[in-house]
């Protein structure tokens, strides 16, 4: 008798387990093709700078999916990520003479490696150009 009440219990177990859907977590590394452009303005010109050789990654955590729509465009949070690049990396559409005075202004001396680390996770609505095709 207790070993059939133990065996639908498992069963019983098993399948609200199986019932709840599964939530993916992906760690995306960046890859040696990865830059940041940023640009802005001054009171002399406009001014865009490229930053060559991202090494970081994210990890994003998928919300349960509910039918096909939601598997293709998924939604989730990013969870983590850290991102990492050279000052000396970062180069601008104007030569060596801008180059010079962003790493002078990032105190590229002192601080040669920028770092961006994610300090509280947020939402995500699509992440499909990430999935495999």
């Amino acid at each position: 008798m207790i070993n059939r009440i133990l065996k639908y219990c498992i069963m019983a177990m098993t399948a609200i387990i199986l019932s709840y859907p599964l939530v993916a977590q992906t760690t995306y590394v960046l890859s040696g093709e990865s830059d940041v452009k940023v640009s802005g303005n001054s009171s002399i010109a406009d001014w865009t700078v490229t930053g060559k050789n991202l090494v970081g990654k994210f990890t994003f955590k998928q919300h349960a999916s509910t039918g096909k729509e939601q598997q293709r465009f998924p939604t989730g949070r990013i969870v983590d990520a850290e991102v990492r690049l050279g000052v000396a990396d970062i180069h601008s559409e104007k030569g060596e003479t801008m180059d010079s005075k962003v790493y002078k202004a990032l105190k590229g001396d002192e601080h040669p490696t920028i770092r961006f680390t994610l300090q509280h996770p947020f939402e995500v609505k699509c992440l499909n150009h990430l999935r495999d095709s």
